[in-house]
């Protein structure tokens, strides 16, 4: 399947997924948010793959700093696959850092052992896939917005916009109408609240 505040390292200092016991809804339940090999939140964030950073820096035309920002959000993804029911669909952007982490196959296969006690397959929408109207979609853009940003307090990047109206108003009202150097382009454009201000 198919990205503003810039995720901060996880730190000492940070909030911790230590600070989460339960979180209970009608679609998951986070009893623990250690991984299945006992893995912290932390302990995934410090992983590190140059490699993978240079090849997204390379290939998408990215800063480094924005390169590091995708590959931390790819791993903040995956680590949010293992804290959830059912599965979960990346953001465009995401999807992009983690085909990136798959081509380092070895590597990849490493991290998902150590961190994760199994290979995380990544499952592409195939053509003869029911269509789920979004559900999926939807479910992923819920799970990360209670689990990461509700319940730990994380800034999410412009890597977790689903899709292009998201893309849209963030571009026009992230940083408010008024002061965005995208304002200009959209604003009135987006449909956005803040536009009609």
């Amino acid at each position: 399947m198919n990205t503003a505040a810039v995720l901060p390292p996880i730190s000492a200092e940070s909030k911790s997924s230590a600070q989460i016991v339960s979180i209970t809804t009608g679609k998951f339940n986070v009893s623990s948010c250690l991984t299945r090999t006992g893995k912290t939140l932390a302990q995934v964030m410090a992983y590190a793959n140059p490699d993978v950073v240079a090849r997204l820096a390379k290939e998408e035309e990215l800063s480094m700093e924005e390169a590091q920002s995708l590959f931390r959000d790819t791993l903040l993804f995956l680590w949010l696959g293992s804290q959830v029911k059912g599965s979960l669909a990346p953001t465009p952007r995401i999807d992009l850092g983690w085909h990136a982490f798959l081509l380092f196959t070895q590597d990849y296969r490493r991290f998902c052992r150590e961190f994760f006690g199994h290979f995380v397959d990544h499952h592409p929408r195939r053509l003869t896939d029911v269509r789920d109207n979004g559900e999926i979609v939807r479910k992923s853009r819920d799970d990360a917005q209670l689990v990461l940003t509700d319940s730990l307090g994380l800034s999410l990047s412009r890597n977790w916009i689903y899709t292009l109206l998201e893309q849209a108003e963030k571009d026009c009202c992230g940083e408010g109408c008024a002061s965005s150097p995208q304002a200009a382009k959209c604003c009135g454009n987006c449909g956005s609240d803040c536009c009609k201000r």
